[in-house]
């Protein structure tokens, strides 16, 4: 077995291999003397446990039952290695060495490795998922998921271990990072989307200004939609700057206007729930100006705004109303404001 030669019957351990110097002096000949340590980079992997340093006569093999390690979370204790040496023994291996010679001490100094921690995500609403070797987690390696492109998720959650699920805050990026230093155990991940009647994940859509307005149409409003197409389901949803979406039928969706430069993984960083929430319906009436009575100046608002003339100021949920007509009632296409809706409200206020 290879060793590490000590001068005399002394045995010095140096910084580089604990946190300061150990001594073990022997005075009685015939002896040899075996140190364990731990590496001061290793120190936060684990700690010793028991003795330190066993004496064995010439002729005896070491008696290691008070040698141990106790090892911290995330980290795997594998054996003892000598200086020059790169075979890694354990304390079996060790115990089977008779002493046969008195002039060469030993420092054994314990060896560690990462554990493979086990990692589960549901695959179908990440897009890629960075940190892992093989598909575990390992301590002091950071993982940072990203979801699906334009996923609607709620929240994103890590539970280590037998702990309680901990949220995870979005990056700017629409990422979500996990700390290595964290990951002591097995790592469950949970993206919880947005989800619609019958619990499928729902992705957020866009309407632009161009494409809801017509092109260069209505140049007052810098702004777009987003929809989660869910149907109707209990509670309502949230974007912090923005207020409470509305639900839509017509769309399916529940529907808000956003600053033109969101997109899915900015509104992800505010978008919240509601369970006991009810949003405001819009109503596809023709009302516009909500006088209580659909007339021609309802339909004359449309009129304008489509040709550019409109110098009124509407609310958030007047926009939503000017799509009166689609295509179940034969007119212009859907989610977009057309003539045909002019054409509709005019139709109603002479009923």
């Amino acid at each position: 077995m290879p060793h590490k030669h000590m001068a005399g019957n002394e045995i010095t351990i140096p910084k580089d291999k604990i946190t300061g110097n150990i001594v073990v002096t022997v005075t009685a000949d015939g002896i040899r003397t075996y140190a364990f340590v731990i590496a001061a980079e290793d120190a936060a992997k684990g700690t010793l446990s028991g003795t330190s340093a066993v004496v064995t006569e010439v002729g005896e093999k070491p008696d290691l039952t008070d040698v141990g390690v106790t090892v911290n979370s995330g980290y795997t204790f594998e054996g003892w290695k000598l200086d020059g040496d790169d075979t890694v023994y354990s304390n079996s291996d060790i115990e089977s060495e008779t002493v046969e010679e008195t002039t060469d001490n030993r420092i054994y100094t314990a060896v560690f490795s990462l554990t493979d921690l086990e990692t589960t995500y549901d695959s179908t609403l990440v897009s890629d998922i960075s940190g892992l070797e093989n598909g575990s987690a390992h301590i002091g390696t950071d993982i940072v998921i990203t979801p699906n492109d334009n996923l609607a998720i709620i929240s994103v959650t890590h539970t280590i271990g037998d702990g309680e699920a901990q949220t995870v805050t979005a990056n700017s990026d629409g990422t979500y990072t996990i700390s290595g230093s964290l990951l002591t155990d097995d790592v469950k991940i949970t993206v919880n989307p947005v989800t619609d009647k019958n619990g499928d994940a729902v992705y957020f859509e866009f309407i632009e200004r161009d494409s809801y307005f017509g092109e260069g149409v209505y140049a007052g409003e810098a702004r777009k939609i987003a929809l989660l197409t869910t149907g109707e389901i209990d509670g309502s949803y949230t974007i912090d700057g923005s207020g409470d979406f509305y639900y839509s039928d017509r769309y399916g969706a529940y529907v808000i206007w956003v600053d033109a430069d969101e997109t899915a993984a900015t509104l992800n960083t505010k978008l919240g729930y509601n369970e006991q929430g009810t949003p405001t319906e819009i109503t596809y009436d023709g009302d516009i100006n909500k006088t209580g009575t659909v007339t021609a100046g309802d339909a004359g608002i449309i009129n304008d705004i489509l040709k550019s003339r409109y110098n009124g100021t509407l609310s958030d949920e007047q926009l939503f109303m000017l799509d009166t007509d689609d295509l179940s009632t034969g007119g212009g296409s859907e989610k977009s404001v057309y003539s045909s809706d002019v054409v509709w409200i005019l139709e109603e206020s002479v009923k």
